[in-house]
């Protein structure tokens, strides 16, 4: 039975979702679980060992480091290791697969029935996807697909709705912190790298600039501030 993994890592949540070839028994150790999300943030004990998720009222939290374009991105010291940017989110998807497959992901490795796509913004230039993939590689996801979220997107769209008439596609992520837009080729005969032209990223959509909007319009008395905190607190 063929197994596959994919994991979405955004600067708010992370999502993971796992699909088999077919019905029936999964192996030992694998669990075949609708979507689930994890808050994307890193915490690190006192033995260095990562926890994805929490939030502790006491101790340091690592948050807003999935973008890796964002300049100043946050760098964590474990121990004698400085970790970077794509280093966080490495170990973010190390933690979130081991998780879910029960098991350390060099495990799996090398084994033909098991798939590990991780996505990533179609707007990282190479050098950014480099760092990724060196990132990935050092904690031993070595064979870890990395997909463009958008390519990701129509693969999915196919697989769950058929073939996708040839043409172009629109594919947009509104996400905590931005928008995203991509054009796609689909469809028969669309090419390997079938994103036409370049993606557009926005910092001015997004949870984040929605929730800034509501606080000023609070601020400003247009609507009662009750009901801004809320908002303000569920798109951050």
């Amino acid at each position: 039975m063929a197994f596959g993994v994919g994991l979405s890592i955004g600067t708010v949540n992370t999502v993971c979702s796992t699909a088999a070839d077919r019905t029936g028994k999964l192996p030992p150790g694998r669990r075949n679980i609708p979507p689930a999300t994890w808050r994307t943030t890193l915490t690190f004990d006192s033995s260095g060992t990562a926890r994805v998720g929490r939030i502790p009222r006491h101790g340091r939290v690592i948050t807003d480091f999935a973008d890796l374009t964002q300049r100043g991105a946050p760098v964590a010291r474990v121990g004698h290791r400085a970790l970077s940017a794509a280093d966080l989110v490495a170990t973010v998807a190390y933690s979130v697969i081991a998780e879910v497959l029960g098991k350390p992901p060099a495990e799996v490795h090398g084994h033909g029935d098991t798939g590990i796509a991780i996505t990533h913004p179609a707007g990282y230039p190479a050098a950014q996807v480099a760092d990724l993939r060196t990132a990935l590689d050092g904690v031993g996801l070595t064979e870890a697909a990395l997909v463009a979220e958008p390519i990701a997107a129509a693969a999915w769209l196919a697989a769950e709705r058929g073939p996708l008439t040839p043409g172009l596609a629109l594919v947009y992520d509104l996400g905590g912190t931005g928008l995203d837009i991509t054009l796609l080729r689909v469809g028969m005969g669309a090419p390997s790298n079938p994103i036409v032209g370049l993606p557009l990223h926005s910092l001015d959509y997004g949870g984040r600039a929605f929730g800034d909007m509501v606080a000023r319009a609070a601020s400003h008395g247009r609507i009662p501030g009750g009901a801004a905190r809320a908002l303000g607190r569920g798109f951050r």
